[in-house]
């Protein structure tokens, strides 16, 4: 099974628990190898060291056997042959319980041999220390003497060397303990080595293995994810496994697929808006064209008319000067000078209707040709990020939409017309926002003047505008959480004010920070009833004030929102 297949999670703790079964495998072993060099040092603690000594002890007491011997043969006064016969009983009780303790140590079939042996010899040295305490009683010094000589005397060099036997065989013992445990130190030392070394290069390939199974996808989304940055649609996204890596990768490569289709969508909705400024452009001068012509025209039939008014007036004398000859008549030529008077004011009224006309195209074909101006801007910024997904579908129509809050995106034709207002006069470099909003407004400035400086007090909007613009990489904009009928007086003067919410009245905080010469746009009149675009200038001797048209806006209110 592939580790792409697996979370990153789970994939981490299968191998850190590899790594910890084998240092666990490892640290077992150890403590196995461990206990066998121990047991070995028990058992020459518990066995050969006390063997050798209880063998030590009983050759001392086989030697001062000997010596009360002598000393029974030699040192004949009463009492001092009473605490020999005495010492002797001691001595081999002493005997009895060395022999006792020895015996459960006894480990090898040689060893219990010579032990038997060792038992036999001093069983008959009993029998000879019978026949000796006798003849002491009896006084037969002589045979007594013999007795230690002989009998006795070889009785005890068979003792000792049965006793040589017997430390050599536990010397060879503990000796070969010691070789034991020394064999199994060096044989464990070599393994643990051995399994230290296997331990280590496991853990690499593992560690190895589980950092390139993270780190490698994640190279991948990152390079992908540079190349989307940078406006590379095209690269093919390929993504294996199904980690949270290889998740985030199929993400990104349906996110770059409808991206490229966003795209392609607003490029065609640009094209078609381009196509259809140029028609409007092109049907309002023709228009205005014809309108100019048919001004013409009417105004050579105004003049026909009173030419022929004129002629009316002439034939109307004429007819009272004959009035007396038939009254009837006169009637009759003033009924047709009324109706010819009423032609003359139905044209007049017609010439004006149509010079109204001409001035209403006219100021439509100026509308369009100041949204053309941030056209390219509107074009490239996407406005679909600015409103909730739910209507991101019509995100490109020419209307405001809800975002939240009681507030609203500007229709793109208002957004456009307003920036173009304020940017009529030539470029700026230092703009205050009133309204961030939904940050389209801002992103749009953000793009046509040096520095913007925006006020919002909703600060939810307002985090979410910031977020907007970092993803567009908008970096000139700097935001204030705060009342935006105060402005920003601490940086003020500014070239340009724009504010994007409807006021009663233009407020004075904003007035006093407008440099002289800039411009301020901004919606005036009641909220929720007539509202004036206007724009204000700020000349040498006070500000100069032009109503634009009528518009509909959210109010501006006061005080912060959390």
């Amino acid at each position: 099974m592939s580790l792409r297949n697996m979370n990153i999670a789970p994939r981490a703790l299968l191998g850190f628990a590899l790594i910890g079964l084998l240092m666990l495998g490892l640290g077992i072993f150890s403590l196995v190898q461990m206990g066998n060099i121990r047991q070995a040092g028990v058992a020459i603690e518990q066995v050969s060291v006390p063997s050798i000594k209880i063998l030590d002890e009983l050759t001392a007491l086989n030697l001062r056997m000997r010596t009360l011997s002598y000393r029974l043969l030699l040192n004949r006064e009463p009492a001092t042959q009473r605490d020999t016969l005495d010492l002797l009983d001691q001595r081999n009780s002493q005997i009895d319980r060395a022999r006792q303790a020895y015996l459960p140590m006894i480990v090898a079939a040689d060893e219990q041999a010579a032990f038997d042996q060792y038992g036999q010899l001093l069983n008959q040295y009993r029998q000879l220390e019978s026949r000796m305490r006798t003849l002491s009683q009896a006084d037969r010094l002589d045979e007594l003497h013999d007795l230690l000589n002989r009998d006795l005397l070889a009785n005890s060099e068979q003792i000792n060397k049965v006793m040589d036997t017997l430390v050599r065989i536990n010397t060879d013992q503990t000796r070969a303990t010691n070789e034991k445990a020394a064999n199994q130190y060096a044989g464990a030392f070599a393994l643990v080595i051995g399994l230290l070394v296997a331990a280590t290069v496991l853990t690499f390939a593992c560690a190895f293995l589980l950092t390139r199974s993270i780190v490698k996808p994640i190279e991948e989304a990152l390079k992908c994810a540079e190349q989307v940055a940078d406006g590379d649609l095209t690269h093919l996204i390929r993504a294996e496994g199904t980690d949270e890596a290889a998740r985030l990768l199929r993400a990104m490569a349906r996110m770059q697929d409808k991206l490229r289709d966003t795209l392609q969508q607003i490029a065609g909705s640009a094209t078609q808006l381009a196509s259809a400024a140029e028609e409007l452009n092109a049907v309002t001068d023709e228009s205005a064209r014809g309108l100019q012509q048919q001004n013409n025209e009417i105004e050579q039939a105004a003049t026909a008319v009173t030419e022929m008014t004129s002629a009316v007036e002439e034939v109307a004398r004429n007819a009272v000067s004959t009035s007396e000859a038939s009254s009837e008549a006169s009637r009759s030529t003033g009924d047709g000078r009324d109706l010819v008077m009423e032609t003359v004011g139905a044209i007049e009224r017609m010439s004006g209707d149509v010079q109204a006309t001409a001035k209403l195209i006219t100021h439509l074909a100026e509308q369009s040709r100041d949204i053309g101006k941030v056209l390219d801007v509107i074009r490239r910024t996407p406005r679909h990020l600015f409103v909730d997904e739910a209507l991101a579908h019509r995100a490109y129509e020419d209307t405001a939409l809800p975002i939240g809050h009681n507030q609203t995106i500007s229709q793109p034709f208002m957004v456009a017309h307003m920036s173009e207002l304020l940017l009529e006069a030539g470029p700026l470099d230092k703009v205050l926002e009133i309204g961030t909003g939904s940050g389209y407004q801002t992103a749009i400035l953000a793009q046509l003047v040096e520095r913007v400086f925006s006020v919002e007090r909703i600060k939810v909007l307002q985090d979410r505008a910031k977020e907007r613009l970092v993803e567009l990489n908008l970096r000139n904009v700097v935001f204030r959480w705060g009342d935006g009928c105060e402005g920003w007086p601490a940086l003020a003067p500014y070239n340009g004010i724009i504010v994007t919410a409807v006021a009663p009245e233009v407020p004075q905080a904003l007035l006093d920070q407008l440099a002289p010469g800039g411009r301020m746009v901004i919606p005036v009149g009641p909220a929720g009833e007539a509202q004036q675009l206007m724009l204000i200038v700020r000349e040498e001797h006070g500000f100069s004030r032009r109503v634009l048209g009528a518009v509909r806006f959210v109010p501006l209110l006061n005080g912060p929102l959390a």
